[in-house]
């Protein structure tokens, strides 16, 4: 569509797998494949018409993930779109346990329970309350969120 697209990424590995899959479909010269993250990437401002951002947040502090959702703000034109898709949880704090029970396949052999539950720990991943009012914090509006499963969940946001 004729559209340049910057593709960040803290990962070397995963940027030479996009790079691969790119080229695999002749869009390679349209991307610019960038190893760094929302925190570390300096664009210009205002210079971008849209952001995606793809389970990279939960890997941040509260605090941190501010200052991500700061920088991509900073980075779009005004209006512009910011996709956001991230592991939150759509509960209150006391209600944690019960809800990590239900998102979890009661098929799920206990020894890749206990996996998942040791990711789940050294994850920073936040409740959906705290998330949004980051985002307004930062200055987007939402103007819609959608759940995928228990926890994924999809914010679509415009840069006020």
């Amino acid at each position: 569509a004729g559209l340049r697209v910057t593709a960040l990424d803290v990962s070397p590995v995963m940027l030479a797998v996009a790079r691969e899959k790119a080229a695999a479909e002749g869009l390679a010269d349209r991307i610019a494949f960038v190893e760094a993250g929302f925190l570390g990437y300096d664009a210009p401002d205002v210079s971008y018409d849209a952001a995606v951002s793809s389970l990279t947040l939960h890997h941040l502090t509260d605090a941190w993930k501010a200052m991500a959702l700061a920088n991509v703000r900073r980075m779009l034109k005004p209006g512009a779109r910011f996709l956001l898709v991230d592991v939150v949880y759509d509960c209150r704090g006391g209600d944690l346990d019960f809800y990590l029970e239900r998102a979890i396949d009661p098929k799920m052999p206990d020894e890749m329970r206990g996996r998942f539950y040791g990711h789940i720990a050294r994850e920073c991943s936040t409740f959906r309350w705290i998330m949004e009012g980051m985002l307004q914090r930062e200055g987007f509006e939402i103007e819609k969120v959608e759940k995928f499963g228990m926890m994924p969940h999809l914010f679509t946001c415009r840069r006020i």
